[in-house]
């Protein structure tokens, strides 16, 4: 890749996470349900209870967790974490269709997925919610099979269970990747 079109996909990039945390902050004033309950519940890690034991949570850990990044608020902080996160999850789309097809197809599917995961059912992806917390892990689980590192994989599909029962769908899809390596994949997904 050229100098000039590193630094177009830069500045592409750049606008992208301008345009979500503009998009994102839009929605400051609003609390999701599906974000409120790991607030609460991160709420109670942060007065010393401790998750099943304590406090009732019938999501997996990193789901409640991760609000612990910012001290379980809400408004501006939480729109910001969301707007990173979603970026997060639009670079790593943009690397694995980079690498797989070529950087104006990696730049699409980053601009997409950002728009799908701004103008989708608000609900489902302004939150920070199991099912988006589960975006990045996959995606990323899913590259590091195809690029043939199937215990980064497994370990990477294994924190993505710990924040969706859902990720043994993704442990599937690295399975198709990595199938002489399988144990590998399988071992890295023991870990977490």
């Amino acid at each position: 890749m050229n100098r000039s079109a590193i630094l177009s996909d830069r500045v592409v990039l750049a606008l992208l996470f301008l345009g979500l945390l503009v998009t994102r902050l839009c929605h400051s004033a609003i609390v999701w349900v599906e974000e409120a309950y790991p607030t609460a519940a991160a709420i109670q890690i942060l007065d010393g209870k401790a998750l099943y034991r304590d406090v009732w949570f019938d999501k997996p850990p990193l789901s409640a967790f991760i609000y612990l990044l910012w001290d379980a608020r809400i408004g501006v902080i939480l729109r910001m974490a969301g707007a990173a996160f979603v970026f997060a999850c639009c670079a790593m789309l943009w690397r694995f269709a980079r690498d797989l097809w070529g950087p104006r197809e990696g730049l699409a599917a980053a601009l997409l997925l950002g728009f799908f995961l701004t103008f989708g059912i608000p609900a489902a992806v302004m939150a920070l919610a199991p099912d988006l917390l589960m975006v990045l892990p996959h995606t990323a689980a899913v590259y590091l099979a195809w690029r043939r590192r199937p215990f980064l994989s497994g370990l990477v599909a294994g924190v993505a269970l710990l924040v969706n029962s859902k990720a043994f769908f993704v442990l599937a899809a690295c399975m198709f990747f990595v199938r002489p390596g399988a144990w590998w994949l399988i071992s890295g997904f023991a870990v977490p």
